[in-house]
């Protein structure tokens, strides 16, 4: 038993629940079933795990939302948990956060030529990393995702990290997939080619 199972299995005592980390979202669009969606609504809504329902240990303070479809619930999700909506990137990286979520996935962006959606994730980490340097405080940062289509904006988001010391990390928020047509495998099948697609 650890210190906090046995603090919370006292008898009699009242333990106040642990404090949020609280953080600031910068998102490209916002609605049902989005990766912010994914991502950001467990937060706020809490989530499932081993049959409990456990409350996020994550708090959204501010969140900057850069475009509201006609299926965008962002505004009313923020709004139901008093989350103030902020118009500026810089400005939704509000005093007393302790990190940054940027889920930059969805919303109405060009394609290149190879067919790749131009999310606007290094220019957005770009305006997150010029606050860092204006308030002095570089804060851990996560990116929905890969960081870029283009290598050269990829190794710079990268480079921002390492030269402001944050830590960085970027993956997806679908931790779970199905597999069309079902299959299941045996515990250690061989297995020579497998292909993920989202």
């Amino acid at each position: 038993m650890n210190r906090r199972s046995f603090l919370a299995s006292a008898a009699g005592s009242a333990i106040a629940a642990p404090a949020q980390t609280r953080i600031g979202a910068v998102v490209t669009a916002y609605y049902r079933n989005s990766h912010a969606d994914v991502f950001l609504g467990n937060m706020l809504r809490g989530f499932h795990w081993e049959g409990k329902r456990h409350e996020s240990e994550l708090k959204i303070a501010a969140m900057y939302l850069a475009q509201a479809p006609a299926n965008d619930i962002g505004r009313e999700q923020a709004a139901s948990h008093g989350i103030p909506m902020k118009p500026t990137v810089a400005e939704a990286l509000v005093p007393g956060i302790q990190g940054v979520a940027l889920i930059g996935e969805h919303g109405d962006y060009p394609m290149n030529e190879k067919g790749q959606k131009l999310y606007p994730r290094y220019e957005l980490m770009e305006q997150i990393v010029n606050a860092y340097r204006a308030t002095g405080r570089s804060l851990p940062m996560f990116v929905d995702k890969h960081l870029s289509v283009e290598w050269k904006k990829a190794k710079q988001m990268f480079d921002w990290s390492r030269e402001l010391r944050f830590p960085l990390i970027a993956g997806t928020s679908l931790t779970l997939t199905w597999r069309r047509p079902a299959l299941e495998l045996e515990l250690e099948s061989p297995v020579k080619r497998a292909v993920g697609y989202c």
